[in-house]
């Protein structure tokens, strides 16, 4: 095992290999598959480039270069900091696991099931299809449990009928949940890992509670859907929210979370597209990861940021891939990039 200080200062060397805004627009820019992966090869992302002909390859390929990231930070740090930081990554489980609940809850079949489906640091493409093609809630709870995962007892709790009104949203909410408590009860006590996490993890209960507003804009009757830990949106401020009409909701949303999204001129307009505000939300918490690294760059805010940029380039990494390779225009696409 490689000593702590060692692993923090290697991670701050390692974001030079990611592509970030410029390399991204790059990536964009390229009429073909074959540009696009000359571009990967210049990257921390240069193993896909390799994986062979197809595009289920080289996101397969994609997914696996950033579990090995991922395990690699793991398996380098000592005990007591592993333990916290998989504890953070739960949440990242937590999303990954939503779109394989969308495509039960929609009966998408698996293999029509890609684009919903964003590999996390323990569950990959393989993983995620075997999931979304559980017949029904139970049976996807079920094979949860098999995995001994810790997010089965939360969706057996909520997955009785996916395909009933608001059921979905319900199941989402109760990963995040599961995901919340867990780092919770993790990082009780003292100590600045715990508390540079502990910010974190408000910010990011925060961000999900505008993403479940965002997504039942409209609906009379939002009752159990808020996560507590946050500070920006309490259970009261969450009730006002639900209760402004879906268009005002994205400005109410932006000025609220302003420190964290950015000016709210900007934000507003990117909070009312669904895809685009899923990616700035995304977004913010490694931006704010990023800064807590910097004020403190002998904790895990280190490893969070790097683990949580990684994260976030392999979600606009693989858009760009899937939806240039399936004729999606190129300046479609630049809201995401730019969220």
């Amino acid at each position: 095992m490689a000593g702590r200080d060692y692993v923090l200062a290697r991670l701050g060397g390692a974001r030079t290999g990611l592509l970030a805004a410029a390399g991204l627009e790059d990536l964009l820019s390229r009429p073909d598959a074959a540009g696009r992966m000359e571009v990967l090869r210049a990257s921390v992302w240069r193993a896909a480039a390799e994986a062979g002909p197809g595009l289920d390859a080289v996101e397969a390929a994609l997914g696996a270069i950033a579990r090995r990231q991922a395990g690699r930070v793991l398996a380098e740090i000592d005990d007591r900091s592993r333990r916290l930081l998989a504890a953070f990554l739960l949440a990242e489980d937590a999303r990954a696991l939503k779109g394989a609940v969308r495509a039960v809850a929609r009966a998408i079949p698996a293999e029509r099931a890609a684009a919903l489906l964003e590999p996390s640091p323990s569950l990959d493409l393989a993983a995620l299809r075997e999931l979304a093609a559980s017949a029904d809630g139970p049976a996807l709870a079920g094979a949860l449990e098999a995995r001994g995962s810790p997010f089965a007892p939360a969706l057996r709790s909520r997955a009785a009928d996916l395909r009933k009104p608001g059921a979905l949203l319900q199941a989402e909410v109760a990963l995040d949940a599961a995901a919340a408590d867990a780092l919770r009860r993790r990082t009780r006590g003292p100590g600045q890992d715990r508390r540079v996490l502990r910010r974190l993890a408000s910010l990011r209960t925060d961000l999900a509670n505008a993403a479940t507003l965002l997504a039942a804009a409209g609906e009379p009757e939002l009752h159990g859907l808020h996560l507590a830990g946050g500070e920006a949106i309490g259970a009261e401020a969450f009730r006002d929210l639900a209760a402004l009409p879906p268009r005002r909701l994205p400005e109410a949303l932006a000025a609220r979370l302003e420190p964290a999204l950015g000016p709210r001129g900007r934000t507003a307009p990117l909070l009312a597209s669904p895809l685009v505000a899923d990616h700035l939300l995304g977004r913010a918490l490694a931006r704010a990861a990023r800064r807590e690294a910097r004020r403190w760059p002998l904790t895990l805010a280190v490893p969070c940021a790097w683990l949580l940029d990684l994260g976030e380039e392999l979600r606009r990494v693989r858009l760009v891939v899937r939806a240039t390779d399936l004729g999606y225009p190129p300046a479609g696409l630049l809201d995401l990039l730019e969220a």
